[in-house]
């Protein structure tokens, strides 16, 4: 095997390594939506999983399950969009180190 071949392949298994970390790094986040004025909040971790949705009492009441449910959707958008921002800065932060090194 040549060595740019092993370099390249050295220089994979660098960036497996670094999708792990960033993994391991977003499961354990914690990133919450809310929706209807803090009425509904939803945590999800940094790979998207719900960990709690928490419902306001005054909706338990309520007679419309689909407006409860939109809230819940809604929640549940405004963390992912908080944890695609987050992935992004991780990402680019976890590469950093990296990307020099592929370019040699």
């Amino acid at each position: 095997m040549g060595t740019n071949l092993k370099e390249l392949l050295s220089k994979l298994e660098n960036v497996a390594e670094i999708k792990g970390k960033v993994n391991d790094k977003l499961a354990k986040m914690s990133i919450e939506g809310d929706a209807g004025g803090g009425l509904v909040r939803v945590i999800v971790n940094g790979l998207k999983d719900i960990d709690s949705i928490t419902i306001d009492d005054s909706l338990m009441n309520i007679e419309s399950k689909d407006m409860l449910c939109d809230l819940i959707i809604t929640a549940h958008h405004v963390a992912n969009g908080k944890v695609e921002e987050k992935v992004e800065n991780i990402t680019m932060e976890s590469s950093m180190d990296f990307l020099p090194d592929l370019f040699k």
